[in-house]
């Protein structure tokens, strides 16, 4: 039959539920790298104080660098004054890809891993102050503690904004064939 003002109030719903529903998907693709600082900053001979054994040290250089290389040129010195070089209290996180929209390619310059200083793993625990030295190239540190809640907050608000935008793609949908029974 014809249009009546019911169908015509379902058929403009379901178009409202479904752009909306569209837009949501659109924000849930651009929420973005998660937002924290670098604790150190092109530096190749430093201290980072590490007092969690959970929470140990993200090490990054420059993208353009030879990741293997630089992680054998790392040197590092725990709290109790033993050092260590490079597979034998830490290894390498060459394999691992920067994501196009990660924190890593959105720094200036761009930044790879190059390994991750983490007591709970590799040193027995031992918190406090650790020296590190790179003879290869010029490091950034980020705190695990601080880029891991960052990170889950930024995953937890697109996985919101894909749930609601598929939700109100699929009640419009819904309204849409009611409109049409309701003709």
């Amino acid at each position: 039959g014809p249009c009546n003002r019911t169908s015509k109030i379902l058929g403009g719903t379901a178009c409202c539920f479904v752009l909306v529903g569209v837009a949501l998907l659109l924000v849930a693709g651009n929420v973005g790298a998660p937002e924290f600082d670098a604790e150190v900053e092109d530096k190749s001979d430093f201290t980072v104080e590490i007092s969690d054994p959970d929470c140990g040290k993200y090490i990054y250089a420059r993208a353009t660098t030879d990741c293997l290389a630089v992680f054998e040129g790392l040197t590092m010195t725990d709290p109790e004054g033993d050092r260590f070089t490079a597979w034998e209290g830490f290894s390498p996180s060459c394999e691992l890809a920067t994501m196009p929209d990660s924190w890593e390619a959105n720094q200036d310059p761009e930044l790879r891993m190059i390994t991750t200083l983490y007591p709970m793993y590799y040193l027995d625990w031992i918190t406090g102050t650790y020296r590190i030295e790179s003879s290869v190239a010029p490091l950034w540190v980020v705190d695990m503690c601080e880029a891991g809640p960052g990170f889950a907050k930024k995953l937890v608000s697109q996985f919101a904004f894909l749930f609601l935008g598929i939700a109100l793609i699929i009640t419009g949908l819904v309204a849409s064939c009611l409109s049409c029974c309701a003709m």
